[in-house]
């Protein structure tokens, strides 16, 4: 399963916000379609740090961050669970001017 597929992290938050009563707008889809979902890369992220033995794995991706926690998220920068952290480079260089 890839956690980069445009079109299937839109469903991911369209799914995950139909079930709290809310909608996606069309301007949520299209920002959520430069994101990755993070709840798909820790399971296999946990896998890694653990057989290379450290005590923290992080993560870098040219995608914003989209998850699930407390609630649904989208156009992050950065997340953690546990000792894994997924940080984003997204745009960095227009952020950085």
């Amino acid at each position: 399963m890839t956690i980069t597929d445009r079109k299937r992290v839109v469903e991911w938050v369209r799914q995950r916000l139909r079930r709290r009563g809310r909608k996606l707008t069309e301007t949520d889809r299209e920002e959520i379609q430069d994101n990755l979902v993070s709840n798909d890369f820790y399971p296999g992220a946990q896998i890694i740090r653990e057989k290379i033995g450290v005590d923290f794995l992080i993560g870098i991706t040219q995608s914003m961050i989209a998850g699930e926690d407390d609630d649904v998220f989208w156009n992050y920068f950065s997340t953690a669970q546990d000792h894994i952290l997924l940080v984003s480079t997204y745009d960095l260089r227009a952020y950085s001017k």
